[in-house]
């Protein structure tokens, strides 16, 4: 493979050639990455690549547009790679140009195994994009239950509210997430906070009484 090739290349250069020659994966490396070919990412980082090395994107991106390998990795939902580049040294936390982190950018895009990866080598679940809404609230929007209840045993802020006002929660049920509403009081959320609307909040208490029966019955069968 073109791969395996590129690699074995790069191990018979001493210091790793010239893609490395600066310390930082960046160029073809990166697209290397991004594809998630994993030996040559292995490759460059025992050359000494940085493997927090910020990269502009096409026709010199401006700088709050550049990112690290590993939010590249994130993004694209390598979970391999994301775990290559962590025990190479990536700072798990170490946000792009933009602000954004690796885990905020897993979660956006649904990558689940990259969420895993990143929460286990130490990422903060409580990750804010720019405007400061958290990861558990994104999911919580769009209702990826299995999202929720990682992000909440990582000790995601089940209650916290966002900029516009509202608690993950309320997300679940301004968007009729049933299932992820559910996952978040079996997390404590707090159902007096979920209301968007007085109709909501009428109906709040109903649907913790629903979730704590819901989580009993899980409890009884299982």
């Amino acid at each position: 493979h073109r791969e395996q090739r590129y690699a074995a290349d790069l191990r018979g250069r001493r210091g790793g050639g010239c893609l490395v020659g600066r310390g930082v994966l960046q160029g073809a490396a990166a697209d290397y990455v991004g594809t998630g070919h994993r030996e040559v990412a292995e490759v460059l980082l025992a050359h000494g690549a940085d493997p927090n090395g910020a990269k502009r994107g096409s026709n010199g991106a401006p700088a709050d547009r550049q990112v690290t390998p590993l939010c590249i990795a994130a993004q694209e939902g390598h979970a391999d790679m994301v775990r290559v580049l962590l025990a190479g040294g990536a700072e798990p936390d170490r946000a792009r140009g933009d602000g954004v982190v690796p885990l905020y950018i897993a979660v956006q895009n649904g990558h689940h195994a990259a969420v895993r990866a990143l929460l286990a080598a130490g990422a903060s679940a409580r990750s804010c994009a720019v405007g400061g809404f958290s990861a558990l609230y994104l999911a919580s929007q769009e209702g990826d239950t299995e999202m929720v209840r990682e992000l909440a045993r990582a000790g995601a802020a089940v209650d916290e509210r966002q900029p516009d006002g509202l608690v993950p929660l309320a997300a679940a049920v301004r968007n009729g997430h049933r299932e992820a509403e559910a996952a978040l009081m079996q997390a404590g959320a707090d159902p007096a906070l979920a209301w968007c609307s007085w109709e909501d909040r009428l109906r709040s208490p109903l649907r913790a009484a629903a979730a704590r029966l819901g989580a009993l019955v899980s409890l009884l069968t299982t």
